[in-house]
């Protein structure tokens, strides 16, 4: 097959017979890997009800980055590709229009949101639950408060054994 056949398929999928669908087989044989030959191929395969038909659409498939385009190439009677002539002019129409009569819409700041009761109660909640909790730097300063009136506690405890241990010798002593 050499590189004008090839193109003509390329413009004229449906008029793919037996005997270029072969060809396109050996194409596939030197180059696994080339997509739009495994597309004619399968199309070919579909125009003639080809037993082969099955087993290549998955193969094609597998190589197919969009299948619903794979879809539409294969079951369509005359598939139209987007030309890059007619998609650059569309671009350009698209720029090219004339606005009349424009309108700035600003965002709102605060969408209203529909929730269920569920939600609602659970929404509240945090909201309660963070209104509750002072800020990171107070939670630092009462953890350092906490630990100081621990070890405080700690302290006196060990004070208050310690005289009391110091208190019951002085005593015993004193009885002896």
């Amino acid at each position: 097959m050499n590189v004008s056949s090839y193109n003509y398929l390329l413009n004229q999928p449906e008029e793919i017979d037996e005997t270029q669908t072969v060809a396109l087989e050996k194409v596939l044989d030197e180059f696994p890997f080339f997509q739009s030959a495994r597309a004619l191929r399968l199309k070919g395969l579909y125009n003639q009800n080809s037993y082969k038909y099955n087993f290549a659409l998955k193969i094609v498939a597998a190589h197919t980055t969009d299948r619903s385009v794979l879809f539409d190439f294969i079951t369509s009677e005359s598939f139209t590709a987007i030309q890059k002539k007619t998609y650059e002019k569309k671009i350009e129409e698209l720029l090219n229009i004339n606005v009349v009569d424009s309108q700035i819409i600003q965002k709102e700041e605060h969408q209203i949101i529909k929730t269920t009761p569920l939600e609602h109660s659970i929404l509240t909640s945090i909201k309660e639950a963070n209104s509750n909790t002072p800020p990171n730097n107070s939670l630092f300063i009462d953890k350092i408060d906490i630990d100081k009136n621990i070890e405080q506690s700690i302290l006196d405890s060990i004070e208050g054994a310690g005289v009391t241990k110091i208190e019951e010798e002085t005593t015993e002593t004193e009885k002896n």
